[in-house]
């Protein structure tokens, strides 16, 4: 009986899948994909084919825009910058 179907083998195999998978976290295939290919392939298959891509760039985040309070607004102040660049009245 191979080692691989014994308890401890599929134990190992699982682990193996689970560790190639976190390293492939911020590729483009990402944890699952690479973690059903660990499996069916073999965990040092993919574990070089994630050796050999590119990680995947984090997103730049757009800086939100202060609002102007809903009170001062409701109020009917003038709002504190002009709008368009037309000096205010």
């Amino acid at each position: 009986m191979s080692l691989l179907f014994t308890p401890v083998g599929l134990s190992l195999y699982l682990l193996l899948a689970l560790l190639v998978a976190q390293a492939a976290r911020h590729t483009r295939m990402g944890f699952w994909g690479f973690f059903w290919a660990s499996i069916i392939l073999t965990p040092l298959v993919t574990g070089f084919f994630v050796l050999m891509t590119q990680s995947v760039p984090a997103k730049p985040t757009r800086p939100t825009m202060k609002r102007e309070s809903s009170s001062s607004a409701a109020r009917g102040a003038a709002p504190s910058t002009p709008s368009r660049g037309r000096p205010p009245r």
